[in-house]
């Protein structure tokens, strides 16, 4: 009798024992699993963080935006850059700070040795913008956009604590700039003939050299001083006068523009002098341009149609323009 009493007794124990190991495991197994589920939410939730669109939110500092009016004439020396001056986040935020741009969707950021470019998405409307060290502390803004045929032009003001580091390197820059300006006048007056020449020579080459593969497009703005849509809103202008009108291209090289036009694209023939640029059709003869450092910029002109009314035309810099004509289905020469 004792003796079975025991073997119970071990049996018993041995099933406790082997019901706890196989708790202890459960146990072991489920907290490995949720760990293992744990670190895979982590991730899907780090990956869905990475692929937020980035929206600009201005910071509300007054960088002094202001439209540009006219054209921004002037030869000055080449200043310090503006990648060097202002960083990546300084740069989104005057962006976003201009007028409209604030909450637009950041597309992409890049720079050159001389401007910074940002491509951002406003209510589906895709902008280019490129910035720029125009002279001492004024920075320039170039807002295009293809979608809408838009450009529009600002200054604004580089804050001073990012500006005072490189002011003596633009005083330094601006006086050597000056100094060889003087050498170049008082060594002009010996040969003053030869040396015109060869500096309207020299310089019409260098503009030749920045325009090279830039695109733009040219379109109408005014009608008889009246903006061009309302004229056509109101029956005083062709409705067509904008849509027959607007050019799209980019200067393929040293004498040729390609451009595009009514879904048709071919070559034209272009001449520069001193102040005027004049691209193949006679309504962009004499188109008037400055060049500062090496930004080439346009004022408006205006022509005559055959009944007598005034067309005031634009002229900007488009970034997309290449692609744009390239798209195009008719190719001709």
């Amino acid at each position: 009798m004792k003796k079975r009493a025991s073997i119970i007794v071990g049996s018993s124990l041995v099933a406790i024992l082997l019901a706890s190991c196989g708790a202890f495991w459960y146990l072991q197994m489920n907290s490995r699993q949720q760990r293992t589920v744990s670190t895979e939410r982590r991730k899907s939730e780090k990956q869905k963080s990475n692929d937020k669109k980035i929206v600009l939110k201005a910071s509300g500092y007054n960088y002094k935006i202001a439209t540009v009016k006219g054209t921004l004439g002037g030869v000055f020396a080449t200043p310090t850059s503006l990648t060097k001056i202002l960083n990546k986040k300084i740069i989104l935020d005057l962006v976003a700070s201009l007028p409209g741009m604030n909450g637009s969707e950041l597309i992409s950021m890049s720079c050159t040795a001389s401007q910074w470019q940002v491509k951002v998405k406003r209510f589906s409307i895709n902008y280019t913008i490129q910035l720029t060290h125009y002279q001492d502390s004024i920075g320039l803004i170039s807002l295009s956009s293809s979608n809408i045929h838009q450009q529009q032009d600002y200054t604004f003001t580089i804050p001073e604590k990012y500006y005072a580091l490189y002011r003596k390197e633009d005083a330094k820059i601006a006086s050597s700039f000056s100094k060889a300006a003087n050498t170049a006048l008082i060594s002009s007056n010996s040969s003053e003939r030869s040396s015109a020449e060869s500096s309207s020579f020299e310089g019409l080459k260098n503009i030749q050299d920045i325009i090279t593969g830039k695109g733009f497009d040219i379109t109408p703005i005014l009608y008889d001083g009246e903006d061009v849509d309302k004229a056509m809103n109101e029956n005083k202008a062709l409705q067509n006068t904008v849509h027959d009108n607007f050019i799209v291209g980019y200067f393929q090289n040293a004498t040729t523009a390609r451009v595009a036009s009514m879904g048709v694209a071919y070559s034209e023939p272009y001449s520069l002098s001193d102040h005027y640029i004049s691209i193949g059709s006679q309504d962009f003869k004499n188109i008037p341009y400055s060049l500062n450092g090496n930004t080439v910029t346009f004022s408006t002109w205006q022509t005559q149609t055959s009944d007598g009314h005034t067309i005031t035309w634009k002229m900007a810099w488009d970034s997309d323009a290449g692609d744009i004509v390239g798209a195009k289905t008719t190719q001709n020469p």
